[in-house]
């Protein structure tokens, strides 16, 4: 990347330190789950269309983004699958927007323990989000949640096989991961902290739901005619002819240099 901008590999590190930083800072503002009955509704409408489970407030799963190993604790990011990661859990929406993000886990950490621990569960749990639930793998469905001081109880989550596993796939590690490629391979030429990839996850997540609100096509797609979601008035929006160019700017000389940087691995 330093070659293909002109620049040396130590100012391409600072730049990225601090776009990333300054993204991460601004997560909350951009990173939201529903917090009123009424958003809440029109989430679980939309889900339901897809999946016709009624209620459901989002759409929770993880994955793993590949570190190098740490200098420090270095076996507590290496995961099941032998190299060293930090695990993220996220929800989304139907359409594939980020609603929240918990992404500091160590890749050592099971997926139903990350469920257990994360702040999303503990606000189902304390009734903070109604009578709404997730849909989610079948390691979540095992939480319940106790209304009161009555003897019911009512899963947080609920598991929809296939078309969870098709949704999360699509919205996690293919949308996710291809918009931003960096993130198959963290640290490829430079050693990130954990918490500094961290932080570039977070950046990537916020560019991701900006991505979406502005209706930008995955690297590759054609550009979407669909106009952009809740755009604010006195927005001038970009000629098209403009957008395909970057497009194939971003194309040349970007994607070929991050692959050539990448090393294969299976999440």
């Amino acid at each position: 990347m330093a070659a293909v901008a002109g620049i040396s590999q130590s100012s391409i590190s600072r730049a990225v330190a601090t776009v990333s930083s300054v993204l991460s800072d601004r997560a909350e503002q951009f990173i939201t789950f529903p917090s009123s009955e009424d958003d809440r509704s029109r989430v679980a409408q939309e889900l339901q269309r897809l999946c016709g489970l009624p209620n459901a407030a989002g759409l929770v799963g993880s994955s793993r983004v590949r570190i190098k190993a740490p200098l420090e604790d270095g076996f507590v990011f290496l995961n099941s699958q032998k190299y060293h990661s930090v695990h993220c859990q996220m929800v989304c929406d139907a359409h594939g927007n980020l609603l929240n993000v918990e992404n500091h886990w160590p890749g050592s950490l099971a997926d139903a323990d990350i469920w257990e621990m994360s702040s999303i569960c503990q606000q189902f749990r304390g009734g903070r989000h109604g009578d709404s639930w997730l849909i989610g793998p079948p390691f979540a469905t095992k939480t319940a949640l106790t209304r009161g001081g009555m003897d019911s109880t009512r899963p947080l989550t609920v598991c929809c096989g296939i078309w969870h596993q098709d949704v999360s796939s699509r919205s996690f590690k293919s949308s996710l991961k291809t918009r931003f490629q960096c993130l198959n391979h963290l640290g490829g030429n430079q050693k990130y902290t954990p918490a500094r990839a961290t932080q570039i996850i977070n950046a990537c997540c916020v560019l991701h739901n900006i991505a979406q609100k502005f209706s930008v096509g995955l690297p590759g797609e054609p550009l979407s005619e669909q106009a952009p979601r809740d755009v604010p008035q006195g927005v001038v929006m970009p000629d098209p002819e403009m957008l395909i160019t970057r497009q194939k700017l971003i194309n040349t000389h970007f994607n070929t240099a991050l692959q050539q940087s990448q090393e294969p691995f299976q999440d």
